[in-house]
């Protein structure tokens, strides 16, 4: 999946998803792809935890590991953005696609990821890739502290 395929409708997701497995000569399996529907189904930053635990009650047999690859796929194919927070580097996911690109806060205290978007911060972000003659790609930033309620 390309840069510009991230975009694409929900109900899109299973067939493009499908069509990457194909183009990287991997399985199509049912379970893949009832955690791909279930995971374009959770909040919008989720752990695999979580997300496994939903699929059990759900009575859906997986086992953690497949569920930790398939969340690896996704990311691999741009379906979902990885996050790394804290100190122990636990890891969330959120679907990115027909989403526009932002960045996070996230609360020491409790947890709750903030999503935001600065269009200055973007521009100098840009300038400083131009300045250093380096070609940005991607990016993603990551503010740590504590939110409203936790400062309160």
């Amino acid at each position: 999946m390309t840069r510009r395929d991230r975009n694409v409708d929900a109900g899109k997701v299973d067939e493009l998803f499908e069509r990457f497995l194909r183009e990287n000569s991997l399985k199509h399996t049912a379970q893949r792809l009832k955690i791909v529907k279930r995971a374009f189904s959770m909040p919008k930053h989720f752990a695999a935890e979580d997300l496994y635990l939903v699929l059990r009650r759900e009575k859906t047999y997986v086992s953690k590991a497949t569920v930790y690859r398939t969340l690896k796929l996704l990311v691999d194919a741009h379906f979902l953005d990885e996050l790394e927070i804290g100190a122990r580097k636990a890891k969330f996911y959120e679907p990115v696609h027909g989403r526009e690109h932002h960045d996070h806060m996230i609360c020491l205290r409790c947890g709750d990821i903030l999503e935001f978007s600065d269009d200055e911060i973007e521009t100098k972000q840009q300038e400083a890739a131009t300045r250093h003659k380096f070609r940005l790609l991607s990016h993603s930033l990551k503010m740590f502290g504590l939110c409203k309620e936790c400062e309160e």
